[in-house]
């Protein structure tokens, strides 16, 4: 910031702030730490996934940074690491205009599909949605299998959202055998069903 310049009116103030940008800083650098004990594929896929948003040898983006980071944490609950955590460090060579990020991962266990806990059936039945859903009890975790499973009951017509999340209190880990208890939460649709997909009763 060069200079700031205030100018007052009657009844309001003008403010103006003059900003050289300077040369943009470029990413040369990009470690992920903690991830060395995983399967060498899925070491090989969050790298692949973390430098898709944060690529080396472009412009350091505040944004993308972070999105990296989730990016990061995605890929490991799609292979069973529900409780990952991480964290994010860049140290920038002002000189240089030049940045090397590091990220801190800690995966935790390996989880599995607990209880499944459906809210806001309403008047719909449950069996049409359990089926819908295709989540067993038991299985990997998954946060790709999740979100389909999002799709696929919304594809029934007759919610209007449907959100499924994992219910792990902040600090504790999951219960005995690593199982990550669901709660799906669905929002009926106020609209008649035309679409009833899966035999379930509706309005014509």
């Amino acid at each position: 910031v060069r200079a700031g310049r205030v100018q007052y009116d009657d009844e309001s103030v003008k403010v103006r702030i003059h900003v050289e940008e300077g040369p943009p800083v470029i990413v040369r650098r990009v470690d992920i730490h903690g991830v060395e004990a995983l399967p060498a594929e899925l070491r090989k896929r969050v790298r692949k996934r973390v430098l898709a948003t944060l690529e080396d040898g472009e412009p350091f983006q505040e944004e993308n940074f972070a999105l990296a980071q989730d990016a990061l944490l995605a890929e490991l609950a799609n292979d069973g690491y529900a409780l990952a955590r991480a964290q994010r460090a860049a140290d920038v060579d002002l000189p240089k205009s030049v940045a090397s990020v590091g990220y801190w991962v800690e995966p935790g266990p390996v989880c599995y599909i607990g209880e499944i806990r459906i809210e806001g059936l309403g008047a719909i039945p449950e069996a049409p949605v359990r089926r819908a859903l295709d989540l067993t009890p038991g299985e990997i975790y998954s946060r790709e299998d999740i979100e389909e499973a999002e799709l696929a009951v919304l594809g029934l017509g007759v919610f209007s959202s449907v959100n499924i999340e994992a219910v792990i209190p902040e600090g504790q880990a999951p219960a005995t055998g690593n199982r990550v208890p669901l709660r799906v939460r669905l929002e009926p649709s106020k609209l008649p069903s035309v679409h009833l997909g899966g035999g379930l009763p509706g309005d014509t």
